[in-house]
Formats: structure tokens, C-alpha cells, sequence
């Protein structure tokens, strides 16, 4: 089976304080993986190392065998997402917060979903059992 993500000698952190170094996983295609670890262990930091929101001081990152560093922020935004326990965004339901991975597929000034954004948002979210909450607020739902 195919690696889809190669994390190598990862290292990435903060300026003056908490840093993971030299981490190394893959995860294959068609896999469930979780990061499990005490709070303040560096499961928040390492997925703000592979979104690209903390920069990385060392290793390497691979996609589907593409190095990620070399992604722009459309092509990384259609490829990873992150969903966080907090959500910030109070009074949106679970369809819109979910239709929001559609933004890095519109063009510019494309302001409305279209029926395909909905099939595909609802093809997901029935596949991860998730359709019968879609018109639930997300600060309805349990963390």
C-alpha cells in the first residue's frame, strides 16, 4: 500500500519555547490514523508544522510522493484539513462549516456553492456518518 503522508526528521516549534524534533511517520492510503499523547506533548504543534502555519526548521514532508513544502497555499488547502476540538466560528451549522472545504476549489469571486459543492459535501459527511447533524450549529455538537 502507498504512503499518502511521509513525515522525515521533522523539527518545527516555537521561537523561544516548545519544540518537537525528528519526527518520522507515514501514513498509507486508505488508513485511519490518530495522534494520541498527553496535553503540552506536541500533537498541536506538529499539525500546524504539516498545515504550514508553523515553518518548519528541519525534514521533510510528502504528499502522495510530492514534497509539501513546495505546495501553494490553494493546492495544500485542497489537499489537507484540519479540524480542530474548539471551534471558533460559533453560529455556523455542521453543513456549512463543511462546505467551507469547498473554498480552495472556487475561482475568484465565486461567492455562492454550487450543486456540486453540495454533492460532494454531503457525500462526506454521509461517509463519516455525519449528515443527520448538518443542520446542527457546531456549538451544539460535544468536542
Amino acid at each position: 500500500m502507498q504512503d499518502i503522508l511521509k513525515i522525515e526528521q521533522l523539527t518545527c516549534g516555537y521561537e523561544s519555547k516548545f519544540n518537537i524534533r525528528d519526527i518520522s511517520f507515514s501514513i498509507k492510503k486508505g488508513t485511519f490514523t490518530g495522534i494520541i499523547g498527553p496535553n503540552g506533548s506536541g500533537k498541536t504543534t506538529l499539525f500546524r508544522g504539516i498545515t504550514g502555519s508553523l515553518k518548519l526548521k528541519e525534514g521533510r514532508m510528502l504528499l502522495n510522493g510530492k514534497n509539501l513544502a513546495k505546495f501553494d497555499y490553494k493546492k495544500k488547502a485542497q489537499n489537507i484539513a484540519i479540524v480542530t476540538q474548539n471551534i471558533e466560528a460559533s453560529f455556523i451549522t455542521v453543513e456549512d462549516y463543511v462546505l467551507m472545504g469547498r473554498l480552495p476549489y472556487h475561482s475568484r469571486f465565486t461567492f455562492f456553492e454550487s450543486n456540486k459543492d453540495y454533492d460532494i459535501a454531503y457525500k462526506y459527511m454521509k461517509l463519516t456518518n455525519t449528515f443527520h447533524l448538518k443542520n446542527k450549529f457546531m456549538t451544539e455538537l460535544s468536542g
